[in-house]
């Protein structure tokens, strides 16, 4: 990602950040899939949000390249697997959607290149975390440093 394309994402990630719909928004979004909310069915809405949020900032992290993040992300999708929770890479891209347009949605600067930074920060924890569906299972995969 270039110098333009992280401006992009950052400034944009901030002008989301500060809407306090933001991630509610995104919440209603990403829950409308039915499996989605089988999936989350014994948690409280307070703790769906506070996965949902999580999720946002460990894929940040990651895309920031923060070590430490890629590690939570790394703990975060081997735990899916050890809890037996069935987590499969078609949902990634349902979050990564649900995403997008809710960064259309709060994001009155929100463009073509705006969509493209965003889809661009989010490849490479989307690609960790779909490596771990796919049995694939190599903490130093996708994106490692």
């Amino acid at each position: 990602m270039n110098e333009r394309e992280n401006a992009l994402f950052h400034d944009s990630l901030a002008r989301c950040a500060a809407e306090p719909g933001f991630l509610p928004r995104f919440g209603e979004f990403f829950l409308a899939a039915p499996d989605v909310v089988e999936m989350f069915r014994d948690f409280d809405s307070e703790r769906r949000m506070r996965v949902l949020k999580s999720s946002l900032h460990l894929m940040v992290a990651t895309s920031d390249g923060n070590l430490e993040g890629r590690a939570r992300l790394v703990r975060v999708a081997a735990g899916h697997r050890t809890r037996g929770i069935t987590i499969r890479p078609e949902h990634y891209d349902h979050w990564l959607e649900c995403l997008i347009r809710t960064v259309q949605e709060f994001d009155p600067k929100f463009s073509a290149e705006v969509e493209k930074a965003w889809r661009g920060r989010m490849q490479g924890g989307i690609a960790l975390m779909k490596s771990f569906c796919e049995g694939d299972v190599n903490p130093g995969g996708p994106g490692a440093a």
